[in-house]
């Protein structure tokens, strides 16, 4: 599905698992042989994991020209209109920085006053307003200021000119400020825009609050994917190739965009359920032990545990040593990296700290780590005791931790070695907001309490939509992650109202 030439921009609805990033990826490739030299392919989204995974993709499919572009929206920002505009518009000081920047209000005054919403908005617009001048600019706040520099005519117009084709990925989290760019764009008629995400996907309304945008968060009805489509040629695609076919009929009740269909087929019996347990320990039980009789791959079955915040879940974290994973960084680690983890646990420091006290450089630490693979793979190292030997040997000078205690991490790794897997390709964690992206044969939801689980079972789309919290399609996101079975938890016991809701869903009470 190659892109026309046309000023109209064209969004793509994409459920979960529908291949969009191979879809953009494609349309890239078909868009580079008729691009100009003198002008630039854009290619937008908003993890450096997401970026490299583009390039990796897009470098099997062609060889890309100097002249296109892969990067998350801050550096598309800088690259493209904060580093040529801002310091001659005097936008920026001429020495600035971009930097995390905590700009949290507190709810109430020093005198004990509470502050009203607007007033804290205010509060942090005059905060970051006092830092910006001062050379510190948060990295929220080059949104805002590239949107004031791309409204001025000439701007855009030279930004439009030197852009010819723009692709942006997973558009539903574009804030109000970002939007406003792209919007500029499209008025200027020069760039080829193509868009893609997932309305029902959209979570971000924390954000509003919790970064330094001192802007209101938007009703759903009124997200800028929306106000982008109403420009916009619509395309769906509607194939779910992630999921088997009895996750995608449960997933298709709480989407309002689109139907999607199976690509898979069916996987047989039931598969999803919600566990009765209350207690973390049973509810990992009980989950390990039925995905493992449902599962009948030869390859070992990869989990994922998922809640709406970490804290949730970080006994399971300790107690059954599951990874924690991001959507932010690679799903999957490599045993090396593991290695060099496990050691660095057993020396109760981080890597970084480590590597600078005792002056070694990376690849000194990494041939370590290979060297601690070795001996297990070897039966040398198959203890505590024998790691203990090991890192005596390798670093002498550095001390053991015995608060650390690494005896489950080791044998996770020893057998690890021994199946050729990664423990992270296994058993992995996360936050749902963090999740999406990622994905697992099974996967495991747990709800804090009723309330928040009667929220992600809601399918009436005007509640959903209604959703200030994006509480109903944070369910959404995390019921879309399994491949092959979903199973739901919660730490507070239900009423029977509630069984009933999951049991007209079609979710099996266990």
């Amino acid at each position: 599905m190659a892109i026309a030439e046309k000023r109209k921009p064209t969004v793509v609805v994409a459920g979960p698992g529908a291949g969009k990033t191979h879809n953009m990826v494609s349309n890239i490739a078909n868009r580079i042989p008729d691009l100009a030299s003198n002008r630039y392919l854009v290619a937008i989204t908003y993890t450096n994991a997401a970026a490299d995974l583009i390039r990796e993709r897009l470098y099997r499919q062609t060889k890309p020209s100097r002249n296109v572009y892969i990067g998350t929206i801050h550096s598309f920002l800088n690259r493209f209109v904060l580093s040529p505009f801002a310091v001659v518009t005097e936008e920026l000081p001429d020495e600035h920085i971009f930097l995390s920047v905590d700009a949290t209000i507190p709810a109430k005054t020093s005198s004990g006053k509470k502050r009203t919403q607007q007033e804290i908005r205010m509060a942090k617009a005059s905060k970051i307003k006092a830092l910006v001048k001062r050379g510190v600019v948060p990295y929220d706040r080059m949104g805002s200021v590239a949107a004031t520099l791309i409204k001025q005519k000439e701007i855009r117009r030279l930004v439009g000119h030197r852009i010819q084709y723009l692709f942006v990925d997973e558009f539903q989290d574009v804030d109000t400020t970002q939007y406003a760019i792209f919007d500029e764009l499209r008025k200027e008629k020069k760039t080829s825009i193509f868009v893609v995400g997932d309305p029902e996907q959209y979570i971000s309304t924390f954000t509003y609050r919790n970064r330094s945008l001192a802007v209101k968060a938007p009703d759903y009805a009124k997200i800028p994917f929306f106000r982008f489509a109403e420009k916009s040629d619509r395309i769906e695609l509607e194939d779910n190739h992630r999921s088997c076919d009895e996750l995608v009929n449960f997933t298709n009740q709480f989407h309002g965009q689109l139907s999607q269909d199976g690509s898979r087929g069916q996987s047989g019996g039931e598969r999803v359920a919600f566990l009765k347990n209350c207690k973390l320990d049973e509810i990992v039980g009980r989950f390990r032990s039925i995905t493992s009789s449902w599962h009948t791959g030869s390859q070992p079955i990869t989990r994922l545990y998922l809640s709406h915040f970490n804290k949730t879940l970080e006994p399971a974290r300790q107690r059954f040593g599951l990874v924690p994973v991001s959507n932010t960084g690679a799903a999957q680690s490599s045993l090396l990296q593991e290695a060099c983890e496990l050691l660095a646990k057993a020396m109760g420091k981080n890597q970084n700290r480590i590597r600078r006290e005792h002056d070694l450089d990376l690849l000194m630490w990494r041939k370590i780590g290979i060297r601690l693979l070795k001996g297990i793979r070897k039966g040398e190292i198959d203890s505590t005791e024998s790691l203990d030997v090991f890192l005596t040997r390798e670093c002498p000078l550095v001390e053991r931790s015995k608060e650390q205690p690494v005896s489950y991490e080791l044998q996770v790794l020893i057998d690890c070695v021994i199946n050729g897997s990664t423990q992270s390709d296994c058993e992995c964690v996360s936050s749902i907001h963090k999740a999406k992206g990622l994905e697992a044969d099974a996967v495991l939801v747990v709800a804090k309490n009723q309330a928040e689980l009667r929220k992600w079972c809601e399918t009436e789309t005007s509640v959903r939509s209604a959703d200030k919290d994006d509480i109903c399609r944070i369910g959404f996101v995390a019921f879309s992650r399994a491949k092959e079975s979903l199973v739901l938890a919660c730490l507070k016991k239900i009423d029977n109202e509630t069984k009933a809701v999951l049991e007209s869903l079609g979710i099996a009470l266990m």
